[in-house]
């Protein structure tokens, strides 16, 4: 493909969001929108704003972007919206890595600045900051890949790093309720929810590879308080959570990977968000035989004084969960990805789980890793698997477009959003190393379902099928591409439908000096009543040679690696 301004039709799921064009102004914190007393349309969990001009903005990690002589330091490039949506002149795009004035912690080769991101409102006061992974970040004490998190403030003029002061936080920062461990790769996962109710946003952190005394590589997860001068750990305290804790359901064992996914929302309707934890490695005894890595997830639920695990009680959830539809299976990885939606309109959050490694059976056929997605509906008891009937959708379910391939991993991402703005959240699936053509491999597609007063369905609306070969899509499907790699919803252009945006970060470039390989890029799908579409308006496509962009594309850089 050649580098020049794009557009680009693809899935962009988001957060339900009613917000008109002329709303502007600073953007209010996921708990200050009136959760739980929803009424049918729904309020979206916040905009991702940095500079409060009432359009959504983008972040998009380059995790293996070189600093300077660093290789692999990492870096995040920050797009912001307007009214005809995503740009790159008014205001300016922004890139950050850990070298950027006012970083609490200089660069590491290796640390993976980027890797995962995510978005809230620490401080309360109408702006959204950026909270930045660098798993691989090195500590003192010989202490490797124990991994860091840089947080980054907004205000009226976007992201800054002065005032409030941009943060650092690893495992042994002062507060942290439990000491950094090598290979922990604190940091890898993120995501942002008031667990307290105060209008706040808090930020949990996944180690998923912390070894826990003998159990290696078990996993932990850490929530981190927000408070009028941005996230700190003494009031609230933080806290620090693993499948040994008090009241959490299972037990820490070897490899689980408890933390690898994280996933929030309210499950309940209480007005608190709770913390959904993925454990894809956890392996599941049936009977006499062991499923390995078959997957699982645990629900810890939010309350005044945060998260707590006796009342409402904390959860697990498998594929052999009483009444959940398929069964645990040996590599299975369910709960990889996580994403929460409003999917029927009743005022409680639901829970999408992807099961990137799924086997289908169509006919007599096993499909090996054609992955899927399990959905659990919120309640007022919290999530659960009866009314309603909880939901199990692969590329062979009932009228869902295309057809289940080996290694297509439908289900390796996963949003929500109200991409027609009928006030029910829909579902973009990625499959992102789907083959398109039946010879390109690995290019990359989106499932899009869409809501309904009954949850998610495929035909009225009918469900939707984005690649980068779709008509008018900007860009075309190329080998290894991993065009769905990464989702994230939101609105763009202040039009009050949801939009997709779709990272790919192998993305090759093609350039007058030659061809960038893995430099990464990512499109936006605008939301319309139809649904996603891409002409009016006009999809985009970005990557880092795009007009007006901080920096140059480079091999290997993956561009749109996360998306927040």
């Amino acid at each position: 493909m050649t580098s020049m301004p794009r557009t680009l039709a693809g899935v962009f799921s988001g957060l339900a969001l009613l917000l008109g064009a002329a709303a502007l102004g600073p953007s209010p914190s996921l708990a200050a929108q009136g959760r739980p007393a929803r009424p049918a349309t729904i309020v979206a969990p916040h905009i991702t704003d940095f500079n409060g001009d009432g359009y959504a903005d983008l972040a998009a990690g380059a995790h293996l972007e070189d600093v300077g002589t660093l290789a692999n330091a990492g870096a995040v490039d920050i797009v912001y919206g307007g009214p005809s949506g995503l740009q790159t002149t008014s205001p300016a795009t922004q890139e950050f890595d850990a070298n950027s004035p006012g970083m609490p912690k200089p660069a590491q080769a290796n640390a993976q600045f980027g890797f995962n991101i995510a978005s809230g409102d620490f401080n309360g006061d109408g702006y959204t900051d950026l909270a930045v992974g660098a798993p691989k970040q090195n500590l003192s004490g010989g202490l490797t890949a124990a991994g860091a998190i840089y947080v980054i403030y907004g205000s009226s003029g976007g992201l800054q790093t002065a005032s409030p002061a941009a943060q650092y936080f690893d495992a042994n920062s002062p507060g942290m309720p439990s000491p950094a461990v090598a290979g922990a790769f604190f940091g890898r996962a993120l995501v942002a929810g008031d667990f307290n109710g105060d209008g706040k946003d808090d930020l949990g952190v996944g180690a998923p590879r912390m070894d826990l005394g003998a159990l290696t590589a078990a996993g932990g997860t850490y929530a981190i308080y927000g408070s009028g001068s941005g996230l700190q750990t003494s009031t609230p305290a933080a806290q620090f959570w693993t499948q040994d804790s008090p009241n959490v359901p299972d037990d820490s064992e070897s490899n689980d990977w408890f933390g690898r996914g994280l996933g929030t929302g309210d499950f309940n309707g209480d007005g608190y968000f709770d913390l959904a934890v993925g454990v894809p490695l956890e392996d599941q005894e049936v009977g006499t035989k062991t499923h390995r890595d078959a997957g699982a997830v645990n629900v810890i639920y939010g309350s005044a004084s945060g998260l707590q695990s006796a009342s409402p009680p904390a959860q697990f959830w498998d594929q052999d969960s009483p009444n959940v539809f398929n069964k645990d299976e040996t590599g299975d990885y369910f709960g990889h990805n996580l994403a929460f939606g409003d999917f029927n309109a009743d005022g409680y959050d639901d829970l999408a789980i992807g099961v990137r490694l799924e086997d289908i059976l169509s006919g007599s056929t096993n499909i090996r890793d054609a992955g899927g997605v399990n959905v659990l509906y919120g309640g007022p008891s919290g999530l659960q698997a009866d009314s309603p009937i909880n939901q199990f959708f692969s590329q062979e379910a009932h009228h869902v477009l295309d057809s289940a391939e080996k290694n297509e991993q439908f289900g390796f991402s996963v949003i929500a959003g109200d991409f027609n703005g009928d006030g029910r959240d829909d579902l973009a699936i990625g499959a992102a190393f789907e083959s398109i053509r039946g010879h390109v491999p690995g290019a990359g597609g989106i499932n899009v379902l869409y809501g309904s007063n009954t949850g998610l369905q495929t035909d009225d609306p009918i469900n939707q099928w984005w690649t980068q070969d779709s008509p008018h899509v900007a860009d075309q499907a190329e080998a290894g591409d991993a065009y769905a790699f990464s989702l994230m919803s939101n609105d763009y252009n202040g039009d009050g439908m949801i939009d997709l945006a779709v990272g790919a970060p192998q993305e090759d470039l093609e350039l007058v000096s030659g061809t960038l390989v893995d430099a990464g890029a990512f499109g936006v799908l605008y939301g319309k009543p139809g649904g996603l579409q891409t002409d009016n308006p006009v999809n985009q496509f970005f990557d880092q040679e795009s007009p007006g962009m901080q920096n140059d594309a480079a091999d290997g850089n993956n561009f749109g690696y996360a998306l927040t």
